[in-house]
């Protein structure tokens, strides 16, 4: 007899993660019931968990290995139930809008309220530094609150956790920043810079300057500050991106009866989540694909576009096909109104005299943020171009660790998680049977375009409980008692695996291999599968104690 570990420890999803949440242990806590330890460790790394559970690419759950088995776990929303459920609380110790610790005498400025920029502002006040975040809108959150509709993100979702932002941090709104030297003479001692991308890039196109034709943030950002917004009734939304495709969705909801999204590739290369898009085909928005603008004609009290026909050719340095255009292939599509979304960039202050990259994001040093001057750090989408929210509170979490480094500190943000977690060593117990995501509901398709109302809708306690029991704690290994007696290689603990996980029965490709006097289990065993064990008629292999 002898005890064998199966599994490396080693959990995908957390290392798929731009801010390296402890993703398996918050799952093990919401499946034993125990959720304001899992929203601990959420908040541990993040400060946005309710807005990171509706509007996350969940790269997580692109890497979940139960994907290979039926349907990876629903991190993202096992997150944004945790925060829901706890709605204005920031930890299980900390009391909402948590004071920061004592004062340490230093000052730092951060330009721009959005995601990184408040992020790092969080984690910075925590550590005793006293921080100014200046805003040039007329309220926090940047593009979470500008450029995400309200039907994927309710204002009440965000504005609850910007509230839960330690109250020592100074916001100063309507304000916008043109010369970092005034900021460094008011005796700021640091610099992070936050000002995402705000400023929507034209087609350049002829006719794109003509009236009924708008650009896609401004669209965006008038609607949700509340001001007017009128459209027609046959709206083309040229791009492929997110916001491409939240303008598509609004304006079935401001009143457009027929709206088409033209993309110059076809549908693999959108760059826009394929849940949005998924999201976008039930409520009714068309998609012309392979198709460009060429220019735009205004035709009495309408607008004349004139489109051309594209193939895709080879990859370019992204990765993408390369559209094409197909000689001859020009057709005319009349609309009521164009909105114009092919993407958005950084509007850098000249005098900020920071060096900048080809692409015009500001260039900065990847260990630790620094910008070309001493002292001013930048993070978010004016370094990476537009990009996801994780990834904005990811380089702000890690701008206010350097921040802290260069004034002194260690660089040590991380809040304190709840107490640990022992790890256990048996399954639930029903983890490995073939079970889908629980299902979340849905407002009703006519309901959706009649309002503004939150498509989605959360878990519950016990689908939440259900859900997370679905994980198989990769992160973990379990320990195996091999008894070789009672093998009879029969080779049926192989065909098992990849009957499970390769959906064919090969057994050489199967993540266990019995040879004449071992038993192995390869690098990357699922640890919490057990298929192996439970196919086993002679008891060669069970699960190990001790």
């Amino acid at each position: 007899m002898a005890i064998v570990m199966k599994g490396t420890g080693a959990a995908p999803c957390k290392a798929a993660c731009p801010a390296c949440i402890d993703i398996p242990r918050y799952i093990r806590f919401i499946a034993e019931g125990k959720t304001r330890q899992a929203l601990d460790v959420i908040r541990a790394k993040v400060p946005f968990p309710s807005v990171l559970g509706r509007v996350c690419p969940r790269p997580c759950e692109s890497e979940c290995r139960r994907r290979e088995l039926d349907e990876a776990v629903s991190i993202c929303h096992l997150k944004r139930f945790v925060a829901d459920f706890h709605e204005n609380l920031w930890s299980h110790h900390l009391q909402p809008r948590p004071p920061a610790r004592s004062s340490n005498g230093k000052n730092v400025a951060v330009i721009g309220s959005g995601p990184s920029g408040l992020t790092s502002a969080c984690y910075l006040a925590n550590l005793g530094y006293s921080v100014t975040v200046f805003e040039a809108m007329s309220r926090p959150g940047g593009m979470m609150a500008f450029g995400i509709p309200s039907y994927r993100l309710p204002r009440d979702v965000l504005e609850t956790e910007i509230r839960l932002i330690p109250s020592s941090v100074m916001m100063r709104f309507g304000t916008r920043i043109e010369s970092l030297d005034g900021l460094f003479d008011q005796g700021f001692q640091a610099v992070f810079i936050a000002l995402g991308a705000q400023e929507s890039i034209r087609p350049g196109i002829r006719g794109e300057d003509s009236s009924g034709v708008m650009d896609g943030l401004s669209l965006l950002r008038d609607m949700n500050l509340g001001r007017e917004v009128r459209l027609g009734k046959k709206v083309a939304v040229i791009g492929g991106g997110n916001v491409a495709v939240d303008c598509s969705r609004s304006a079935l909801r401001l009143g457009a009866e027929e709206v088409i999204v033209i993309y110059r590739r076809s549908r693999i290369e959108m760059p826009a989540y394929p849940e949005e898009i998924e999201l976008a085909l039930r409520e009714g928005v068309n998609f012309l694909f392979l198709s460009a603008p060429k220019s735009i004609v205004p035709d009495e009290a309408r607008l004349k576009l004139e489109l051309i026909r594209m193939e895709l050719g080879e990859p370019e340095a992204g990765g993408r096909k390369r559209p094409i255009p197909i000689r001859g292939s020009e057709f005319d599509v009349t609309f009521d109104n164009v909105i114009v979304a092919v993407g958005q960039r950084p509007n850098i202050p000249k005098a900020f005299r920071l060096a900048l990259t080809p692409q015009g994001t500001i260039q900065v040093d990847p260990e630790n943020l620094e910008t070309s001057r001493k002292g001013v750090f930048a993070g978010g989408d004016v370094v990476s171009g537009p990009s996801s929210v994780i990834h904005a509170i990811a380089m702000g979490r890690k701008a206010a660790g350097s921040v802290d480094q260069y004034l002194g500190g260690e660089g040590l943000i991380d809040l304190v998680p709840a107490p640990p977690m022992e790890k256990t060593q048996v399954p639930y117990g029903n983890e490995t049977i073939y079970r889908n995501r629980v299902l979340l509901s849905m407002l009703e398709k006519k309901k959706c375009v009649e309002s503004f109302s939150e498509v989605i809708q959360g878990y519950n306690l016990n689908q939440a409980m259900e859900e997370a029991q679905r994980c198989l704690r990769c992160d973990q290994q379990v320990l195996v008692q091999v008894d070789l007696e009672r093998c009879g290689q029969c080779y049926t603990c192989q065909m098992a695996c990849s009957l499970s996980y390769l959906k064919a029965c090969n057994p050489e490709k199967a993540r266990i291999k019995i040879a004449p006097d071992e038993i192995q289990w390869k690098e990357d065993c699922v640890s919490g599968c057990s298929f192996c064990i439970q196919s086993c008629s002679r008891g060669a292999l069970s699960l190990g104690g001790g």
